[in-house]
């Protein structure tokens, strides 16, 4: 394995392609790096390189690494069409969370990448928008010029994470919602049970009433 060429020399000192050996970035982060040529297939390389260390990663979600794989696509593709450098670094690094890829270059293309919105029918232009829609967040690092340009993006290390905890939110809300609905149910029971009762009593005494005034009346005749 060899390492990374450092910036602004020729990444053809080492083996294009190769994995470098994974650095420790945090006790909680790792990293490896690798070097490409820019050529229209170091893409289907970095594919293929990221896939074979999301294995050894134990990264199991195929949405995650279905996204990762889109990310690294994209930022490899615009430095290959949109620079002229001589060499691409592509680093991943991942923690318990979340994945981070960047990607740098020698920076030769004019301004900042942005997300440009492209027509329906244009076939090129939408990378950066894709990066967007998928990434947790991105950016830009600018080094200056001839030192190199890195652009990268974080993603869930589990793509089903954020939608775990909506979900069990979610599921929180309706419980407490089911239990005031229920507790509101209840008090409405209550409620009409002891008016059901106030009621039956009232009639209670109302016939008692009746009935002594009926024995009143019966025993004022007999006298």
């Amino acid at each position: 394995m060899t390492p990374p060429a450092p910036l602004g020399t020729e990444a053809a000192e080492g083996r294009l392609g190769d994995l470098a050996e994974a650095r420790p970035v945090s006790v909680a982060e790792v990293c490896v790096s690798f070097a490409l040529a820019p050529q229209p297939n170091s893409v289907a390389q970095a594919r293929r390189l990221l896939r074979a260390q999301l294995g050894v990663w134990a990264v199991r979600d195929d949405d995650a690494c279905d996204a990762a794989a889109l990310v690294l696509s994209e930022l490899v593709t615009n430095a290959v069409v949109h620079t002229t450098s001589r060499w691409i670094i592509c680093e991943l690094c991942a923690d318990s969370e979340k994945l981070r890829i960047s990607v740098r270059d020698e920076g030769c293309g004019p301004g900042v990448p942005r997300p440009e919105h492209r027509g329906v029918d244009e076939e090129h232009g939408r990378g950066l928008l894709l990066v967007d829609a998928v990434s947790s967040a991105w950016g830009v690092h600018e080094a200056g010029p001839g030192i190199g340009r890195a652009v990268w993006a974080e993603l869930r290390k589990t793509a089903t994470q954020a939608s775990q905890t909506s979900e069990r939110t979610q599921t929180s809300e309706r419980s407490q919602a089911s239990e005031r609905s229920q507790a509101s149910r209840t008090k409405k029971v209550s409620q009409a049970s002891q008016a059901s009762q106030a009621s039956q009593a009232s009639q209670t005494k109302k016939m008692s009433q009746a009935s002594q005034a009926s024995q009143a009346s019966q025993t004022s005749r007999f006298v």
